[in-house]
């Protein structure tokens, strides 16, 4: 799978991934981004390479302002449902999120998505996602910053390695050419 980390700061977002992707017993460095911008919002995807594809590629109202996890609820969920309605190995037999995961950065503001589709944020500003994100989390709480969360999971996890990158969200977009 993957690591994925997104920090809530007061003022931006910083985030941190890995670049490995591993197919049975072979580890390979993707060329597929595991962060991307899709319609002035950056993602952060864990697990199968199509659940990426279409969250690259799908259309879905921008966000205009207001409350980012209501527009998600409200306007970005139907869309992703919609798009994944005919990827029936992208979910199980209830409709859930199955072998993936990812957050969204909407308007400074990380969201992430859980297996039925809730938006959800917490308090301590901390997201990981993906098979070495437990070991990431717990780095971070041990004082790690997001470089060395992210060679903890790589040490940890065999899912997790490659060339690991750390960016602010706000710098991301920049370079990414999008306006929001």
């Amino acid at each position: 799978m993957t690591t994925l980390i997104a920090i809530q700061t007061s003022d931006d977002v910083e985030l941190g991934w890995d670049s490995q992707m591993t197919i049975t017993n072979e580890a390979l460095s993707l060329v597929t981004p595991k962060v991307f911008v899709n319609n002035g919002i950056i993602f952060g995807v864990s697990g199968t390479l199509r659940a990426s594809d279409i969250l690259e590629t799908m259309g879905f109202p921008p966000f205009e302002g207001g409350n980012p996890r209501l527009w998600a609820i409200k306007e970005f969920v139907p869309e992703l449902r919609a798009a994944i309605a005919d990827e029936s190995f992208l979910t199980d037999d209830d409709g859930c999120l199955e072998g993936w995961g990812f957050f969204m950065v909407v308007d400074g503001q990380v969201l992430q998505c859980d297996s039925v589709f809730n938006i959800r944020q917490n308090t301590e500003g901390i997201y990981t996602t993906g098979s070495g994100g437990d070991y990431a989390r717990g780095a971070l709480y041990a004082g790690a910053t997001i470089m060395e969360a992210l060679h903890v999971a790589a040490r940890i996890d065999p899912y997790t390695g490659g060339a690991l990158t750390v960016c602010k969200a706000s710098k991301y977009l920049e370079a990414s050419n999008v306006t929001v």
